[in-house]
Order: structure tokens, then sequence, then C-alpha cells
């Protein structure tokens, strides 16, 4: 696959570390996943009385599940949150310059 994206779900998964941990296993190398959901202290939390994620710990959970390039943080005058890491490339041949 070559991206995958997950809207208003991530806080609605019993175990989201392992969602995203499948979504880096079904990606190729360089593909990019795209996590749109409401950040902790939202409006949205007000309103539903969710749990959400903050940045922090959906960026911690994305290089958890390995993912790099990894950026996190709140849009929206602070409402929506919007993350987004990439499947390391492949790397040719065993290290060493």
């Amino acid at each position: 696959m070559d991206a995958v994206v997950t809207m208003w779900a991530l806080h609605e998964m019993a175990h989201p570390l392992d969602i995203l941990t499948e979504s880096w296993r079904v990606l190729r190398p360089g593909g990019e996943i795209l996590v749109v959901d409401f950040p902790e202290d939202s409006l949205a939390q007000r309103l539903w009385n969710e749990d959400y994620f903050r940045p922090d710990q959906v960026a911690q959970m994305l290089r958890h599940a390995g993912f790099n390039h990894v950026a996190s943080r709140p849009t929206e005058r602070g409402q929506i949150l919007w993350a987004k890491g990439y499947r390391p490339e492949a790397t040719m041949g065993t290290g060493g310059a």
C-alpha cells in the first residue's frame, strides 16, 4: 500500500499501537500514514466525553510502530490533531560505508 489514512478513529481503537504497527507492516517502503483525530482537551472531548490523545502521544505511538519523519500537531485552533509518518525506505546492502 502507498498510504494509510485514519480519520476520527484512532481514539476508538482498543489497541491503537497494534493498528499503527499493522499499518506500518502493510505499507511499502516510503509509504505514508496520516492520522486525523480530535486531540485531548478539544471541544469534541467536552461534547462527547470521549478520551482523545495528545499530539505527542500520537507521535510516540507512530515512532514506536516504526515510522520515521513523524510530525504530530494540533491544527484549527487546537481542535484537530494532524499526524503523519513514513515507513523507512528499504536500504541496500548490509551497512557500512
